[in-house]
């Protein structure tokens, strides 16, 4: 661990995992009822991301990113990788903020996930190369394409 993430670790994260108790219950119960694949605060960022393989290919997924105290921000995105471009093409979306009643929060995080699973393939942003060969990574194709691979086929 680096010393930045070490340091997120004591300061940030006792704050983070409290804030998320409150409301853990109903996100956990959302990936579990959809089939999501949940990651607890990606790159030490107070949020959980709900991922999932698109139905018409790539990764689509909904961020709950704490916002303050007593609200949380949605976002959502979907994003299709290019393996002989080496480009991705994406569409997201700020959902705004809402409060932490889990009625609403469960309403809100079903729109998300209805949102995405919408969004069609004329949607996406069609993304330029980032500079990276992504061949270094990923010999071939097939391997590259494998990667969505590990994440489940949203209900």
């Amino acid at each position: 661990m680096s010393n930045s993430e070490e340091q997120w670790a004591e300061d940030e994260l006792p704050i983070v995992e409290q804030f998320f108790l409150k409301i853990a219950s109903v996100l956990r119960s959302f990936a579990e009822v959809h089939n999501l694949h949940i990651e607890k605060y990606p790159k030490n960022g107070p949020q959980w991301s709900f991922i999932f393989r698109h139905p018409l290919g790539g990764l689509g997924k909904v961020d709950v990113r704490m916002k303050d105290d007593t609200r949380i921000n949605i976002y959502t995105l979907w994003w299709k990788d290019d393996y002989d471009r080496q480009a991705r093409d994406s569409v997201g979306m700020d959902n705004g903020s809402i409060g932490l009643d889990p009625e609403p929060l469960r309403c809100a995080l079903e729109n998300a996930l209805k949102q995405v699973l919408e969004w069609q393939v004329k949607d996406l942003d069609l993304g330029g190369r980032d500079g990276c060969d992504w061949r270094r990574y990923w010999k071939t194709k097939h391997d590259f394409d494998s990667l969505t691979d590990k994440y489940p086929i949203p209900k």
